[in-house]
């Protein structure tokens, strides 16, 4: 009876210590959460930027459509997010069978979380840019 009122009294004195080993790691763990979220949010703006890169130079080289038609069109179709898009740059200057056509979309992301955002540039941009074969 006397070792189970000592190891009774033993478990007595760790009552705290669950709360204070999660209060030391709860910081750690908040901070990668945030950090996983954020990563997720500009991997997801990339792949948006970049697929609206390439539609956007796909359009230009097999379509003959004015620059600002193409600009709307993009904006209109990947308007989930504000993306930026820069007027075409053709290769010879003008649009011609075999020249290239080259256009450039970028987006910036806004990093909410508080500690991330002073880790990195705030907002963040991506950027994609493609060149493509004028038919």
């Amino acid at each position: 009876m006397r070792q189970l009122a000592k190891l009774w009294q033993k478990m007595k004195d760790r009552r705290g210590q669950g709360l204070v080993e999660f209060a030391l790691i709860l910081p750690i763990f908040l901070l990668l959460l945030l950090g996983i979220v954020e990563f997720g949010r500009i991997i997801s703006s990339q792949m948006i930027v970049s697929n609206a890169s390439r539609t956007g130079a796909r359009i230009a080289a097999v379509q003959d459509i004015e620059d600002d038609a193409l600009i709307e069109t993009l904006q209109n179709h990947y308007s989930v997010i504000a993306i930026q898009v820069a007027d075409p740059v053709y290769t010879p200057s003008t649009r011609t069978s075999g020249g290239t056509v080259k256009v450039r979309v970028s987006y910036d992301v806004n990093i909410y979380a508080p500690v991330i955002s002073t880790i990195t540039e705030n907002p963040y941009t991506v950027t994609s840019e493609t060149t493509m074969y004028v038919e």
